[in-house]
């Protein structure tokens, strides 16, 4: 009688068991052995995309190993993934893009699938905007006044031109400030990525906020690292200040320190991609304190990736010694100029042309490309729009422009460990903003000039 109840019990609970309905259009469904956690941990970078109502999409050629650019492969071949599959969450889908030609359809199609719905979120979560503030953000449908998407699409001008030239030049100009230091001692042991974390806040922050940066406090610089190391505990937003007290209070440091930049009216004395940002919030209401908090998030867009790949650009690159001596012919062959209007003595200052690394050197962009692929752990998240489908083939417009810039003699050092070996330093899994795998643990190495 048990086995039987048993039975019955088992075919009842299957019957009942819920079958997400999936539309023609969909891609094909993904069912997990675990479904919602294995789910979850699929969308865990979405940043508080469960809490959206509508379908999200996710960006991705790491979820599904060997990701494929070939958008017609047989799914039922276990050998081969997917291009997009839907995961069912309960109450919402994610479609997680696989191929890299669907991507671009996705990115090309910017209007009806956006990333602007998570930017709320990530406003409460992780800059800590409440009340009125957060509703200035929130999108217009939900009766906010969408400020954060208009300070997004504000910005578009001034990354292109001459401003985007001025930046260039100031952040070059401050990267080779930290190689003269290299250059001015004749050896030097040092940690790698402790100095490409600090070198590159300099260098991007200078450019970025002008003359009165906060950044430039080494306590600021700390509490950053601090609060960019510890987002997942912020983003799961359970008692914040308690769960998450490290980077809650990294974070209010630095919302303070620029609070005090906005009373000196430095972003007057920024380039104008940053004035432009507080002007667009300020004019539309929003408290300087809250501008300080976007800002703060805003930082994570402009250090969390640049730092990773200018760490391990230089591990993948000096790690293999037959690449790294290609590389350097490259560059030395198609990019390497001497402009003698900046000295015309007997040792010329010799500048790399950025248009020549982009159309002449395709090693080195393919070897940047597949160290970024290597270690890559990052997905771009978007929600969709109604009605909207993809084509994967559509022309594209490539913008050109790029201007020499004086570089340093950084393909003039020898980079070597101290214990001789290139293992990979330990990771930081809490790195939720990162695209790149941040390093956690040590990796001391030995600068010195080519012989």
């Amino acid at each position: 009688m048990t086995k039987s109840w048993l039975q019955k019990k088992k075919k009842k609970k299957k019957e009942k068991k819920r079958e997400p309905k999936i539309h023609p259009q969909e891609p094909p469904l993904i069912n997990a052995k675990i479904p919602f956690i294995r789910a979850i941990s699929w969308a865990s970078s979405a940043m508080g995309c469960l809490t959206l109502g509508g379908p999200g999409i996710v960006l991705s050629r790491k979820l599904c190993p060997g990701g494929s650019t070939d958008h017609s492969i047989d799914s039922s071949n276990p050998k081969h993934p997917l291009p997009a599959f839907t995961l069912d969450l309960l109450y919402t889908k994610f479609y997680v893009i696989n191929s890299a030609s669907l991507v671009s359809a996705v990115q090309r199609n910017h209007k009806t699938i956006s990333f602007d719905p998570f930017l709320a979120t990530v406003a409460n979560r992780l800059a800590g905007i409440h009340g009125k503030g957060l509703k200035l953000i929130q999108e217009t449908e939900n009766g906010g006044g969408e400020v954060h998407s208009k300070v997004v699409h504000s910005m578009h001008p001034t990354l292109l031109g001459p401003g985007l030239d001025a930046m260039n030049r100031t952040m070059i100009n401050n990267l080779q400030i930290s190689i003269d230091k290299l250059e001015s001692q004749h050896e030097v042991s040092l940690e790698l990525h402790n100095w490409c974390k600090h070198a590159i806040a300099m260098a991007s922050t200078d450019a970025v906020y002008g003359p009165l940066n906060p950044y430039k406090s080494d306590q600021i610089e700390d509490a950053f690292w601090t609060y960019e190391a510890n987002l997942n505990i912020l983003e799961l937003n359970v008692l914040p200040n308690i769960t998450g007290r490290k980077a809650f209070k990294a974070r209010e440091k630095i919302v303070v320190s620029f609070v005090k930049f906005y009373e000196a009216n430095g972003q007057e004395k920024s380039p104008q991609l940053t004035y432009g940002r507080w002007e667009v919030q300020h004019s539309a209401g929003a408290s300087n304190e809250d501008i300080a908090r976007l800002e703060t998030v805003t930082a994570i867009s402009i250090l969390s990736k640049t730092v990773p790949s200018a760490f391990w650009t230089p591990f993948g690159s000096y790690s293999r010694s037959k690449l790294l001596a290609q590389l350097r012919e490259e560059i030395v062959t198609s990019a390497l100029q001497a402009d003698v209007s900046i000295n015309s003595g007997a040792n010329p200052t010799h500048v790399i042309d950025l248009a020549a690394i982009k159309d002449q050197c395709p090693l080195l962009l393919s070897a940047f490309q597949e160290f970024f692929s290597l270690r890559s752990n990052g997905t771009a998240t978007r929600r969709f729009g109604p009605s909207n489908a993809l084509t994967a083939h559509q022309p594209r417009k490539v913008n050109r422009g790029e201007k020499a810039e004086e570089l340093g003699d950084g393909i003039s050092y020898d980079i070597t460990p101290l214990n001789d070996r290139w293992d990979p330093p330990d990771l930081n899994p809490s790195a939720l903003a990162s695209f790149f795998t941040a390093p956690i643990g040590e990796f001391r190495v030995r600068i010195s000039p080519r012989k």
